[in-house]
């Protein structure tokens, strides 16, 4: 079998013992996606900083390689390093960062979908307007769900929080986004 063909969770487990192909294998199916949540995830002021925490989820994997548990998998543990480190940086810099724009995000088209590109620049700064009044759990879960298509048992691995929690965050978020929404009108 072409190890391309192999999934995440073996080419890990290959990684962890000792071949570097496998990790070559994992980092392009990994590399654009990766970077873009962290570069979505910064503001215009922080975004040269994307490379930084990209470079540093990688070493961090290298360096936890060993315990990744291939009954997990691949893409729940490398995304739970990648938030592990953009809260450490957003929390050393709480006071001078707030959240990307929706327009920021907006400009990295090979994400969005054909309907959300159709969204007015207005409705994207009232968009981002709401996502900011939400309690920060809730606006990552929902970020990670609706932007980044990850699941709620995903999600509850990346960010150390029960399925259930997850999905009541989800749940409540979305409720506020649309209580807020209809104020609006």
């Amino acid at each position: 079998m072409a190890e391309e063909a192999l999934s995440d969770e073996i080419l890990m487990t290959q990684y962890a013992n000792g071949d570097q192909t496998s990790f070559t294998i994992l980092y392009a199916r990994y590399e654009k996606k990766l970077f873009g949540f962290l570069e979505r995830r910064l503001n215009s002021r922080h975004k040269s900083f994307a490379n930084d925490l990209f470079q540093m989820t990688w070493m961090k994997a290298h360096q936890a390689k060993r315990s990744f548990n291939p009954e997990q998998k691949f893409s729940s543990w490398i995304y739970a390093i990648a938030i592990n480190n953009l809260r450490d940086y957003l929390g050393e810099r709480r006071h001078d960062v707030e959240m990307a724009s929706e327009a920021e995000l907006r400009s990295d088209e090979k994400i969005m979908n054909a309907e959300l590109q159709s969204i007015t620049k207005q409705s994207l700064q009232m968009l981002e307007g709401l996502l900011n009044e939400l309690p920060p759990v809730q606006r990552e879960i929902i970020l990670l769900s609706e932007w980044e298509g990850f699941q709620s048992k995903e999600i509850s691995s990346m960010v150390g929080l029960s399925d259930a929690a997850v999905r009541q965050h989800l749940s409540r978020g979305r409720s506020k986004l649309q209580e807020l929404g209809r104020k609006l009108r």
